[in-house]
């Protein structure tokens, strides 16, 4: 059982244990790194690698990063979604701590540059998994602060790692940004599942254990079950069942069925024909009216939108 804390401490687990912002930490440390490295690799009396790299290479050095952040962000969402948000982000972790020992124990430019491209795949699935973990888990009083967190985060990231290019060697700015990742992955580990997750998996119990501990209080409290009521409430909406048909037009084919009567067919012709206030007009209303044809048009109208929105423009140039 949880026991009651007071809001400073809520603050403190809340922004400490939400390491979703220390991911953002380590992608300010990996895109700074280049920038006082790239000298070392492609100078001819290099001692980090076997040759020095070509132009081509150090570009490269740079810019994969953000290449493997496109199929991060794909990935993040199978990740995190099929693991949970707290194994998940461990997963996420991975390629980060792999890509700074490639770096370190190899001395081929190919070897460092998959690594580096190991490393946007992170990066990319970290800038997803942060904001989901945040508006999952943090209480609503700071969650505008905790959203705002990333950005400081990754700007004190890249302060740090400005830092360490000037007073460290390149072993120990490796060795440090290994440790980070490491921390990263121990504080994870430290923390509960989200409740999001836990409700759609395990069930409202272990839901309620999750509010509780990222909020500080008993797991019975009545902030607590309030927090639950209004997370399934967002997760499982009520639906409300309406009847299609009116109650007078059911009645009447009730009254129908037991005399025996078969109503007469009408022509789908003379339904559009025909007005006034017979019948008639009430069944041309209904067929109107019906789901079925209502969304059928929509789905219509929104397809040959999206088309003359996506190909007015190339026609308009191409016939210029």
């Amino acid at each position: 059982m949880i026991r009651e804390s007071s809001p400073v401490l809520k603050l403190v687990i809340n922004t400490f244990t939400l390491n979703g912002t220390l991911g953002n930490f380590l992608i300010g440390l990996l895109f700074v790194w280049p920038s006082y490295t790239l000298n070392l690799y492609t100078s001819k009396n290099t001692t980090l690698l076997s040759k020095p790299m070509t132009e081509i290479e150090g570009s490269l050095l740079g810019s994969l990063p953000c290449l493997g952040a496109l199929f991060g962000t794909v990935l993040s969402g199978i990740i995190i979604n099929g693991f949970g948000r707290k194994i998940g982000g461990i997963a996420i972790a991975m390629p980060y701590i792999a890509s700074w020992l490639m770096i370190d124990l190899s001395s081929s430019a190919i070897v460092v540059l998959i690594a580096r491209f190991l490393a946007g795949i992170s990066c990319g699935a970290t800038v997803v998994h942060a904001p989901i973990f945040i508006s999952e888990v943090a209480d609503e009083s700071v969650r505008g602060l905790l959203a705002s967190a990333i950005a400081f985060f990754y700007c004190f990231g890249v302060l740090v790692s400005y830092i360490f290019g000037w007073v460290l060697t390149f072993r120990y700015i490796v060795w440090m940004n290994i440790l980070f990742c490491i921390l990263y992955v121990a504080l994870l580990l430290s923390i509960m599942e989200s409740p999001v997750f836990l409700l759609k998996k395990r069930g409202p119990e272990a839901a309620r254990e999750s509010i509780a501990y990222y909020k500080g209080l008993s797991s019975n409290s009545k902030e607590v079950t309030d927090a639950l009521a209004r997370l399934k409430q967002e997760i499982m909406p009520a639906v409300e069942l309406i009847a299609i048909c009116d109650t007078d037009e059911l009645e009447k084919e009730k009254l129908n069925d037991d005399n025996g009567v078969e109503q007469e067919k009408m022509p789908p012709y003379k339904i559009l024909y025909l007005d006034g206030n017979g019948s008639s007009a009430s069944l041309r209303q209904n067929h109107i009216r019906s789901s079925s044809t209502k969304l059928v048009a929509t789905s219509l109208f929104g397809s040959v939108r999206s088309c003359l929105i996506q190909w007015v423009p190339v026609l308009w140039v191409l016939l210029r």
